[in-house]
């Protein structure tokens, strides 16, 4: 059995603040299950979620996935396929045979149900092609363009926490490891510019970063829903990253990144020269902590 989510680490990252050139590198939505009006989008540094509007689900272990326009979602019913809006102002119900995790990779629709994948048809939510059984029950599911495959996680019937990897091009899976986290009713995102996988299900109310490597979950924030559903990635991108030469705590804060330490911002770069060679900045202090950080940082890398 895995260890309880109380053993997970907590993930130590700075909140950036925004201002003049800081761009997100990505939108992190979130279909809670079993609401019709749930839609949210998920701070991936704290955890907290920001209510939008509707998402038109309306029962249990369903999934979420980017579609070719940043406006627009691919979203689980689990019954039919959504078409949902992603500020939140309304959905399309499209039809269907039912699926639960959704992944799409800029030309096809993948669909998970009950240790099932095969792939869909994006306008009307059928089926076209079975693909090969993962063997577990896998609920979440995410499309990693690094190397052209897939990433599932499993919940429900399990085994709970389970990461496995399906390689498009072979039609095959294998399993990566146990999460250490009792995965149920899961999502599941993959951040590419970062390399690392979000996770959230209704095991508890957390925001889970999980190793793409290892499938090791570090515990990044509350999200205060405590339901499972639906995670999305959109407009995901590499972003600066600094090598911090003074952090320096205020107001009591105790959780401040270390000296030495990187800190990823959230400005999106193709190259580290798109990076300002230096960064200074406060920042609110990690894991909802009293007070801030003043952080002063020379530029390491873009990715």
């Amino acid at each position: 059995m895995p260890p309880p989510a109380t053993d997970v680490p907590e993930l130590a990252v700075p909140v950036p603040r925004g201002g003049p050139g800081v761009a997100a590198a990505g939108r992190l939505y979130f279909s809670e299950d079993s609401n019709a009006k749930g839609l949210y989008e998920i701070n991936v540094q704290t955890g907290q979620a920001t209510h939008l509007g509707q998402s038109g689900v309306t029962s249990r272990t369903v999934g979420l996935a980017p579609t070719d326009s940043e406006d627009l979602l691919y979203a689980s019913k689990w019954s039919t396929l959504l078409h949902v809006k992603a500020d939140g102002s309304g959905f399309t119900d499209v039809g269907g045979t039912g699926t639960e995790g959704l992944a799409f990779d800029g030309e096809t629709l993948y669909g998970a149900i009950n240790g099932q994948l095969f792939t869909m048809n994006p306008d009307n939510g059928q089926r076209l092609v079975t693909l090969a059984a993962p063997g577990a029950d896998v609920e979440g599911l995410a499309y990693c363009a690094r190397d052209h495959s897939l990433y599932g996680l499993a919940g429900f019937s399990g085994p709970r926490g389970d990461l496995f990897k399906y390689d498009i091009g072979s039609n095959s899976w294998r399993r990566i490891g146990n999460a250490g986290v009792a995965f149920n009713e899961c999502g599941l995102a993959y951040d590419a510019g970062a390399n690392v996988l979000y996770a959230k299900g209704s095991q508890d109310s957390f925001l889970y970063r999980l190793d793409p490597a290892t499938a090791q979950a570090t515990r990044i924030g509350d999200t205060g829903v405590a339901a499972g559903g639906g995670l999305a990635l959109v407009g995901g991108s590499p972003t600066c990253v600094y090598t911090l030469k003074k952090s320096t705590p205020k107001g009591g804060c105790g959780n401040c990144p270390p000296k030495g330490g990187e800190y990823r911002t959230q400005t999106a770069c193709e190259d580290v020269k798109d990076c300002d060679k230096k960064i200074k900045t406060i920042i609110a202090c990690p894991n909802g902590g009293n007070g801030t950080c003043k952080l002063k940082g020379k530029r390491s890398s873009c990715g």
